[in-house]
C-alpha cells in the first residue's frame, strides 16, 4: 500500500552525543524563558539571506508558536534524543525515498554531515 517515503527537513540518524547535549541545553532555555526561546529560535529556521524578505511570515510563525507549551517543546526534544538510527531500515526499504531539504538549510545540512550511520 505504501508507494514511497518522504522525509521533510529530517533524517534517519540517531542523535550524536553532542546533539543530545545541545537538546538538553534547549530544554533548559525553554524552562527559563519559553517565549524568548521561541522568538529567537524561529528566525534561525530560515536562510539568513531571506529573513528580511520573510519577516512578516516569520513574525506570524513566532506568534503561533507562542501557543506551544513548555512541556510540548521539552517532550519533542527528549523524543528526538531517544530515537534510534533508522539507516538500516532505509537501506532495506525497497520503495522510493525522497528527502526534502532546502539548499540553504544549514540546520538540516549540519545534522546530516555530522551524523554517523
Amino acid at each position: 500500500m505504501l508507494k514511497g517515503l518522504c522525509l521533510i527537513n529530517s533524517h534517519a540518524f540517531a542523535d550524536t552525543e553532542e546533539k543530545k547535549e545541545s537538546r538538553v541545553e534547549v530544554c533548559k532555555k525553554v524552562q527559563v524563558n519559553r517565549p524568548g526561546f521561541i522568538v529567537d529560535f524561529i528566525p534561525n529556521l530560515f536562510s539568513e539571506s531571506r529573513r528580511e524578505a520573510l519577516s512578516a511570515e516569520i513574525k506570524e510563525i513566532q506568534d503561533q508558536s507562542l501557543d506551544v507549551s513548555e512541556q510540548s517543546i521539552i517532550a519533542a526534544q527528549y523524543g528526538m534524543m531517544q530515537r534510534p538510527s533508522r539507516i538500516a531500515l532505509l537501506q532495506r526499504f525497497n520503495k522510493p525515498i525522497f528527502f526534502v531539504i532546502g539548499k540553504n538549510d544549514n540546520r538540516a545540512a549540519g545534522e546530516i554531515e555530522g551524523a554517523r550511520p
